[in-house]
Order: structure tokens, then C-alpha cells, then sequence
């Protein structure tokens, strides 16, 4: 039974630390669960939902009952000395309703509207810049991967060539000092694959944070699909700025914000004023009498004298107004050069991504060709090198331009304020 146990532990334990393979759209899934931003965000927007129910209650009648109980004595000392006891309870519900008043409930319900619809919109930026973020790092873990792939075909090369080189200086066909050469050139190849396999592990950390990975969901590995079409975007550079300003998610939480900061300054006008409520209440005793008491009551007041405080309430309350528009103008024209920087970058990404293939074709056959004259001794060593040169480049090229295209087309969806991929 105990050794049965023992395998069953070990088998756990196993399981617990096998490689799992997602894809991107599982990663985006896995963010939204578990990302730490992505969920306060959605915690302050039920928040900013409370504060306008609270808002609203002011509206409505309030009835507290209430019990009390007392037992007192009186001790006279003075004179003959008298000592009395008395004690008693009470059971009564009040119910108050607050019928008029100067606005301050209608103002303070549109400022709590106001922001909870900005927290809302706060909340979808955030969650659209994590799905971003997530969508850059799985594509920055495979692009690490397959610039791996690229090092490791160098290296593999030049071996190749190092094996071809000694054994062309064997027969004396050239120089044995070339050997030194193409073993400098592997050496250095080995260098960059190092790199590589470090930025792979670097890359894949930062995605694992991001999603909300650890070490109990096991060994992180990604699963390679088929590289998705670019979009193409209806409309030019101008259509889309006009898409943003009305789209996007933190100039709707700007404005909103600007709305609840207006309504702030009436709030603030209307406490500096004659300020005027009627409320009716109800007192319904249940001890000893039935007995209930109703009453309407009309207060108006004046703040005639306060030491300024009411005036400088309002002028805070202005100035802070000021600010919100202002940063909402900049945050505008922000916008209108975070469209066209995504816009530029994309339209030349698309074109990267098309010429490097071109160049990639062409280089491999630059490199094959080479590879075989020198093997047959019909080609020297440098040209050799420059061929494989040639190759790396293109293969790097055309890899940075792919990855470099997918980021650019999910970059310029958030900066037009267009839904993104997981949301």
C-alpha cells in the first residue's frame, strides 16, 4: 500500500512538471483570468457601480428602528437624603425622506454615473493594453525561438564549412592558415546561438508573468500556428484618426471624467448658495402607547460668512475642470500621433514582410550554390563566407519581419480603439 502510494506521489509530482503547450488565444484567455491588473481593473469598476447605488439611495426614504433600555438611580445626600430608581425601555421606528433640495443628490448621481462609465472604459484600456502586451510577448517568445532555429542552422554551416576547409588543407589545395579563419567563424557562431538560447528563455519569462504562469502549471511551451493574413484596414490614415477619437477607450474615460468634474463644479455652486431641503418624517412608538408622530419640515440657508471656504470650494472645483478639459485636448492630438506612428509602422511591415522573403529565397540559393563550389574546390573560403553572411542576414530579416508585422497590426487595432484578439 505505502509503495503504492509512493508511486502515486511520484506520478503527481510528474504530471505537475510536464511540458503544456498553449496557443496564443489560450494565453489570451490565461491573462484575463489571472493578470493582477486585469482583475482590479474589473474590481474598481463594480466599485465605481456601487458609488452610483449609492448615489441613488439618496433618493429614497430611510426607516431605522430602534430600541433602547435604561436603568438610572438618584442618590440625594443633602437634607433627610432621598434615593430614587427608575428604569424603562423603548421600542420606536423613525422614517425620514428627504423630499427637495437645492440639487445636490441630482448633481452627485450624474457625477457617480459619469465615472462609473469612465472607470468602464478605464477598465477595457486596461485590458486591451494587457491583451496587447500578451500578444507581443507570445509572439517575442517565437520569434526568439525561430531566430534559435536561425543561429543554430549558422553554427551547423559553419561547422560545415570548417569540416570542408581542413579537408581541402589536408590535400594542400589551400592554405592550412584558413583554418583559422573558419574556426573564428564557428566560434563566433556559437557565440550568437548562446544569445539566442538565452533570449528564448528571457522572452518566455516575460510572457509567463504576464498570463499568470507558475511553476505548478509545468514547463511553458508554445505552440506554433499557422501565421495569420494581415488585415487590411478600411479607409485611409484620416479615417482612422476620426475611428480613434471616437473609439478609443482612455479618451472615453477622459471625457467622462470631464463630465463628473463638470457636474463636481455645480455640486460645489450649490453649497456656496441658498440651499434648500424639505423632509418629512415619521415616528411610529411601540411601547406602552401606540403612538406615531409625522412632521414635514423647510430648511433654507445661507452661507453668509464662512471665511471663504465655500468660494474656494467652487474655484478648486473650476480649476480642476480646466485641467480635465486641457489634458483631454492633448490627449486628443496624443491620440492623432499614436495613429499615424501605428499606421506608418504597419504600412512599411507589410512591405518588410514581403521583400524579405524575396531576399531570403534568393540567398539560399546564393549560399547552396557557394557551398558546393568550395566543396569541389571551385570557390574560395571567402566567398564561402560571404555567402552564408548573406544568408544569415536575410534568415534574421525575414523572421524579425514577420513578428514585426503581427505586433504592428494588433498595435495600430489598439491605437484606432478597435477590438483586439482575446477580448
Amino acid at each position: 500500500m505505502i509503495r503504492h502510494l509512493q508511486s502515486l506521489a511520484l506520478l503527481c509530482i510528474a504530471s505537475g512538471a510536464m511540458a503544456a503547450e498553449i496557443t496564443l488565444d489560450e494565453a489570451l484567455r490565461l491573462a484575463k483570468e489571472r493578470n493582477g491588473t486585469v482583475v482590479a481593473a474589473y474590481l474598481d469598476v463594480l466599485s465605481a457601480q456601487s458609488s452610483v447605488r449609492l448615489a441613488r439611495g439618496a433618493f429614497l426614504p430611510s426607516a431605522t428602528p430602534r430600541f433602547s433600555w435604561s436603568d438610572d438611580r438618584l442618590d440625594i445626600y443633602s437634607g433627610p437624603g432621598v434615593s430614587t430608581r427608575s428604569s424603562g425601555s423603548n421600542l420606536d421606528i423613525a422614517a425620514t425622506w428627504r423630499i427637495l433640495d437645492s440639487g445636490q443628490r441630482q448633481f452627485s448621481l450624474a457625477s457617480a454615473q459619469a465615472s462609473a462609465l469612465g472607470e468602464e472604459a478605464s477598465a477595457l484600456l486596461t485590458l486591451r493594453n494587457q491583451l496587447f502586451l500578451v500578444t507581443q510577448n507570445f509572439y517575442d517568445s517565437l520569434r526568439a525561438e525561430e531566430l534559435l532555429k536561425v543561429q543554430q542552422a549558422q553554427f551547423d554551416r559553419a561547422t560545415l564549412i570548417l569540416n570542408q576547409t581542413k579537408a581541402r588543407a589536408e590535400v594542400g589545395d589551400i592554405a592550412r592558415k584558413d583554418i583559422l579563419q573558419a574556426e573564428a567563424d564557428q566560434l563566433n557562431a556559437q557565440v550568437s546561438l548562446l544569445g539566442a538560447q538565452n533570449d528564448v528563455k528571457t522572452t518566455l519569462t516575460a510572457l509567463k508573468t504576464n498570463i499568470g504562469w507558475t511553476s505548478a502549471d509545468g514547463t511553458l511551451e508554445l505552440k506554433e500556428e499557422e501565421t495569420p493574413a494581415m488585415t487590411a484596414f478600411e479607409g485611409n490614415l484620416d479615417d482612422l484618426i476620426t475611428q480613434a477619437l471616437a473609439n478609443r477607450p482612455d479618451l472615453i474615460a477622459a471625457r467622462r471624467g470631464l463630465d463628473s468634474q463638470r457636474y463636481a463644479v455645480r455640486i460645489a455652486k450649490a453649497d456656496a448658495g441658498l440651499d434648500l431641503s424639505v423632509d418629512a418624517s415619521y415616528n411610529h412608538s411601540l411601547y406602552r402607547h401606540n403612538t406615531g408622530r409625522s412632521g414635514l419640515g423647510l430648511v433654507v440657508s445661507f452661507p453668509l460668512f464662512d471665511g471663504g471656504i465655500s468660494r474656494e470650494n467652487v474655484r478648486q472645483r473650476e480649476l480642476a475642470y480646466e485641467a480635465a478639459r486641457v489634458r483631454l485636448n492633448q490627449s486628443e492630438l496624443n491620440v492623432r500621433g499614436d495613429v499615424e506612428e501605428a499606421y506608418y509602422t504597419y504600412d512599411t511591415n507589410v512591405a518588410r514582410l514581403a521583400a524579405s522573403q524575396k531576399a531570403l529565397e534568393a540567398a539560399r540559393k546564393n549560399f547552396e550554390a557557394a557551398s558546393r563550389s568550395q566543396a569541389l574546390g571551385a570557390s574560395s573560403l571567402i566567398e564561402v563566407q560571404l555567402a552564408q553572411t548573406s544568408l544569415v542576414t536575410a534568415e534574421v530579416n525575414a523572421v524579425q519581419a514577420v513578428f514585426d508585422a503581427l505586433i504592428s497590426e494588433v498595435r495600430l487595432r489598439l491605437a484606432i480603439g478597435a477590438p483586439l484578439p482575446g477580448e
